[in-house]
């Protein structure tokens, strides 16, 4: 019983960073894309974290409305990862 309810609880949370991720790279979507194309993000190489966050903070700065603190954590983070970055210059 207790190798299915961690089975279970495991299955949920995986399942929780899909859909945040998912959540997250529609935020990109749709509050970068209002200012620039996505190609400025496909341009960009780092996978620094904090270099994300100021280059984040900036845009902020210029639309304060744009994101929230917690959303400009999650998009930083989104975008610091390579692999997201890929994804979003498929489309």
């Amino acid at each position: 019983m207790k190798y299915v309810l961690g089975t279970v609880v495991v299955f949920l949370a995986m399942l929780a960073c899909l859909a945040g991720a998912t959540d997250i790279r529609a935020l990109v979507l749709q509050r970068c894309q209002g200012c620039h194309d996505l190609a400025k993000n496909c341009d960009v190489a780092s996978s620094d974290r904090a270099w994300w966050k100021g280059m984040v903070e900036r845009m902020v700065a210029y639309q304060p409305e744009l994101l929230t603190p917690v959303e400009v954590d999650a998009v930083s983070r989104y975008l610091a990862q390579e692999s997201r970055r890929k994804e979003l210059c498929q489309q």
